[in-house]
């Protein structure tokens, strides 16, 4: 086991002992497990997962960084979000209208911040969807927390 405390600016998501953390960084995709060696990396946006008394929780992360040192493992991220917290009509609403933008943009809309909400929507709705097909939740209604 390791010690392991993932948090964000507006709230603490888990502070415990865990024996698994899958992550993606700008390394590419991290398995943290217990006696992992010291490692300091960039959290990029995707999904998280950690063993919770043996039960695996999923969040949509977006950045924020990584540090694993002697069995203590810390996650500060900018955002995360469960699955349970993802309004999937929402988000495809929130890729319509920013498709929409793009498509017919005016030279003073910024097309990268277009783009990076589609690709956190798409991440939403993906890690929503994963997660309540695998609790066969209903895909279509917000589950709220």
């Amino acid at each position: 086991m390791f010690h392991l405390r993932i948090v964000t600016p507006t709230k603490k998501i888990f502070d415990g002992e865990s024996d698994y953390l899958s992550l993606a960084t700008d390394d590419g995709i991290q398995v943290i497990l217990p006696g992992h060696a010291p490692y300091m990396a960039t959290v990029t946006s995707s999904e998280l997962s950690y063993s919770d008394n043996g039960k695996i929780q999923p969040y949509a992360v977006t950045s924020g960084y990584l540090e694993v040192s002697d069995n203590d493992v810390k996650v500060i991220l900018d955002n995360a979000l469960h699955p349970q917290e993802i309004d999937i009509a929402s988000e495809q609403e929130a890729i319509k209208r920013a498709e929409e933008l793009v498509a017919h943009s005016p030279l003073e809309v910024d097309i990268s911040k277009l783009q990076a909400t589609i690709k956190l929507a798409n991440l939403h709705i993906t890690t929503a969807r994963k997660y309540r097909e695998k609790n066969k939740l209903p895909q279509n209604e917000d589950i709220p927390s």
